[in-house]
């Protein structure tokens, strides 16, 4: 089982979760820049500096298994996530721009929960903050509904059956999901 759990785990880690959700809310005239500032902003720049963190000691591993180690790579996610913001701002994107605000609320609710309580899941956080805001924001129901339905559970067994979460760091990613998929619908 512990491959199928990797394979999950990787293949829906939050980077990915926020291209989704850019596919997703992406207009109608999405042109190359569109998608080459989401794929800077909100998964190289993140991947980049957490190969530097890991590089200069800052970070043991890959999976930032000790929970003070993922506070930089918050605070750096939600700062490169600017650039995309200020394009979908100046071009009045006005869907992609909701999205990515849900995206720093979740990872700003996850620094301070991962500060002040304990280590929440960012895969939870990340699929729920999806889910709530794309079934607010209108999308076909079907896809949405069938990501509740297999990817959250199949997340949660995974990042449980790695042993990279407890029950309850799962839920308080759930949490920080549906708060900032929440504030990301108010935008």
């Amino acid at each position: 089982m512990q491959p199928i759990y990797r394979l999950f785990s990787y293949l829906f880690y939050p980077g990915s979760i926020a291209v989704i959700g850019f596919y997703s809310a992406k207009p109608t005239t999405a042109d190359l820049l569109y998608w080459m500032l989401v794929m800077a902003c909100f998964v190289l720049l993140p991947l980049v500096f957490l190969g530097i963190f890991i590089k200069k000691g800052y970070a043991d591993s890959l999976h930032l298994p000790n929970p003070k180690q993922r506070n930089g790579l918050y605070f750096i996610s939600v700062f490169s996530a600017f650039p995309a913001l200020f394009y979908f701002h100046q071009n009045d994107l006005k869907l992609p721009l909701s999205w990515g605000v849900c995206v720093i609320a979740v990872l700003l609710g996850l620094w301070l929960l991962n500060r002040c309580v304990l280590k929440a899941s960012a895969h939870m956080a990340a699929a729920t903050g999806l889910l709530f805001f794309s079934l607010y924001s209108g999308f076909s129901l079907y896809p949405w509904l069938s990501m509740a339905v297999v990817l959250m559970p199949v997340l949660y067994a995974s990042r449980l059956g790695l042993q990279a979460h407890t029950h309850r760091e799962l839920w308080a990613g759930v949490a920080a999901g549906l708060v900032g998929g929440g504030l990301g619908c108010v935008i």
